[in-house]
């Protein structure tokens, strides 16, 4: 009985350990996701004048978003924005009109995620 408690302990304590150890990546890939659903969404709304009120089985909510921003001197003009229920507590990534991600923390305030390439960088801490 004394092993079986034993292994059952080395087990969970395992599972926690890798669950922290991958919290990072399986933050980022969420976040990644949201970006994704926040650009085809985008390009729906450029192409056909609307985009999807859900955009597949993502629990991303999509909604328009018209703030502007003043980020290191240049002005972005936001379209739409997301909210992650992973980040609500957090903030909310939108998108501007040139196709620029932001990410909108509530505590620090909006941060334009520059990149070359897709995908953007993450927020600090996500």
């Amino acid at each position: 009985m004394k092993k079986a408690i034993v292994i059952l302990v080395a087990f969970a304590a395992a599972v926690a350990f890798l669950a922290y150890r991958y919290d990072p990546g399986v933050k980022r890939a969420i976040a990644i996701n949201a970006m994704d659903v926040l650009h085809s969404d985008y390009a729906e709304l450029r192409e056909h004048g609307s985009y999807p009120v859900l955009s597949g089985p993502s629990a991303v909510r999509v909604y328009s978003f018209t703030n502007n921003y003043i980020i290191g001197g240049t002005n972005y003009q936001c379209v739409l924005a997301a909210d992650v229920p992973r980040f609500v507590d957090r903030g909310f990534f939108a998108i501007t009109t040139n196709e620029v991600f932001i990410w909108i923390d509530h505590v620090h305030g909006p941060m334009a995620l520059l990149s070359s390439g897709f995908p953007p960088p993450s927020p600090p801490g996500l």
